[in-house]
């Protein structure tokens, strides 16, 4: 019976197929993840002295109203409690969408790099995928609405790895020792931002061992530019993605050792929609309730 309940646990997680609760489980975490991203993104500048994206064709004033950004926030909430209860979410989510564009690019006007932009298209790729279906053009939705988002996600890997070969060719790796600038800067920013001492001596660590070791460090330098150049292997099934998911979050956790440099608004959405951890933690709950549930019926 045990060995039977671990196979039906191990399936559904290996499955090739999309589900409907594996679709929920992403709505939840993507919707809790992400409005508390946009908020904190919304109320954590009082001005956008550098008008950048949409914010530079249009006035910024209103936005940053008080009251305009509490109103956005209460709307926000409502409509991600109506995508998770799946209701009018292809227009739902191209609302989302809309906003998104407006709220990260207050970011950009401060002078934050964030590479917000994937966090609107995953948006924009939910509401394409139930437009089309809707229109009956792609029926396969169960698929397209995970695939939709996930191919703005390869996208932007593999145009980051285009843009390294074309400002530098191979250079990015043979100059590898040259890492260890960016890792002191990286350490020293945080520190003299912190106070903390122990983060400068991290980042003289971290810059001693790259000298150390320039072999590895061309070795991981390479594998990192050859994951980024072949993300669209996301695109080939469920089960690929999940795999190279997990590559691509294990360089992400590289960089933030190495570099302290983190992109949540990448890494995060590719960790939840390509291995979706909320529903692996709960595959096991749903495989013993049916578990529980047959050997009832059987009695």
């Amino acid at each position: 019976m045990k060995s039977h309940y671990i196979n039906t646990v191990w399936s559904k997680i290996w499955s090739r197929q999309y589900g409907d609760t594996e679709w929920l489980c992403l709505k939840v975490s993507f919707a809790i993840w992400y409005y508390l991203q946009a908020t904190a993104m919304l109320f954590q500048y009082a001005s956008a002295p550098y008008p950048s994206g949409i914010l530079s064709f249009s006035g910024t004033y209103y936005l940053m109203l008080v009251p305009v950004k509490i109103a956005i926030a209460i709307i926000l909430f409502a409509l991600m409690a109506l995508y998770v209860l799946e209701i009018r979410i292809a227009l739902v989510t191209l609302v989302i969408f809309v906003l998104s564009i407006f709220i990260f690019a207050i970011g950009e006007s401060n002078g934050v790099m964030g590479r917000d932009g994937l966090m609107s298209l995953t948006w924009l790729g939910q509401s394409l995928a139930y437009m089309l279906y809707n229109a009956g053009s792609a029926p396969d939705l169960r698929r397209n609405r995970f695939q939709f988002p996930l191919q703005a996600i390869a996208a932007v890997y593999t145009l980051a790895a285009i843009s390294k070969l074309v400002a530098s060719p191979l250079h990015w790796v043979s100059d590898s020792p040259y890492l260890t600038l960016q890792i002191i800067k990286s350490f020293d920013y945080a520190y003299y931002t912190s106070g903390d001492p122990s983060l400068h001596a991290a980042g003289i660590a971290r810059a001693q061992f790259i000298l150390q070791h320039p072999q590895l460090t061309k070795l991981l330098l390479a594998g990192s530019l050859l994951l980024e150049l072949c993300a669209l292997v996301l695109l080939t099934g469920r089960r690929p993605a999940l795999l190279y998911a997990l590559l691509l979050l294990s360089m992400h956790l590289g960089i933030t050792y190495f570099m302290n440099i983190f992109f949540p608004h990448i890494s995060i959405p590719t960790l939840l929609f390509a291995v979706n951890p909320l529903y692996i933690v709960i595959v096991p709950f749903l495989g013993r309730r049916k578990t529980a549930a047959t050997r009832a019926h059987s009695q």
